[in-house]
């Protein structure tokens, strides 16, 4: 689980945000299923959790986790890793 602990906290001074960093679109079968439990232990009202896709020369895509799970069940299909892991490149919205 210490593998999945979010990337950074951010405060804006006015709002804070739990922030996971990710830098494809591509997202495991495994870490979505998991979303619901993250969002349990590392989301609050008051820092709510957030996915930031960072692609190069683009500002960052944030996106919630039930987002996430929205999209990863409209994406097409499962692809697999050599390692057997499998996946799904998200449309995420630009």
């Amino acid at each position: 689980m210490i593998r999945n602990l979010p990337d950074y906290i951010v405060n804006t001074g006015k709002d804070t945000f739990v922030i996971n960093v990710k830098g494809t679109g591509n997202f495991k079968q495994s870490e979505v299923n998991m979303l619901p439990m993250f969002m349990e232990w590392f989301s609050t009202k008051e820092a709510p959790l957030i996915y930031a896709f960072c692609f190069a020369h683009q500002n960052p895509i944030m996106v919630y986790p039930d987002k996430i799970i929205d999209l990863y069940k409209e994406a097409e299909f499962d692809k697999v890793w050599g390692d057997g892991v499998i996946y799904r490149s998200l449309n995420l919205p630009s």
